[in-house]
């Protein structure tokens, strides 16, 4: 089953549920997938210079969080960090907010990741 068929059939009772939760991020991605390769993302022309043979194709998204635009780049993207890391062990420290500072964090995530600064 694809990511697409889930959207489309889920889509309005997560909207009904969590739309009040959901970032902007979040539903511009579900838009994107929802339209990925359907004629509501636009149609290009495309012809055969051999046989001649010619039909509209539906365009893809381009979002990248959409698995059928994005597999590739992501997949290029996770090659290049991984010639990145030193070949050293590495940790991940992780920490918990208090469960009354969860809901300001969720719905300011940009101000409260800025907080953090890397150790050096």
């Amino acid at each position: 089953m694809e990511l697409a068929a889930i959207v489309h059939q889920y889509y309005d009772a997560f909207i009904a549920k969590y739309s009040d939760s959901l970032l902007p991020g979040h539903l511009k991605a579900l838009h994107a997938i929802r339209r990925c390769r359907t004629p509501d993302s636009g149609e290009v022309y495309v012809q055969c210079p051999d046989c001649g043979q010619a039909q509209w194709r539906p365009m893809s998204c381009g979002h990248r969080n959409c698995p059928k635009c994005q597999n590739h780049e992501a997949s290029q993207w996770i090659d290049r960090q991984q010639a990145k890391l030193l070949p050293v062990p590495y940790f991940m420290a992780t920490f918990t907010l208090p469960y009354q500072f969860r809901p300001l964090a969720f719905y300011h995530q940009e101000e409260v990741y800025s907080l953090v600064q890397p150790v050096r």
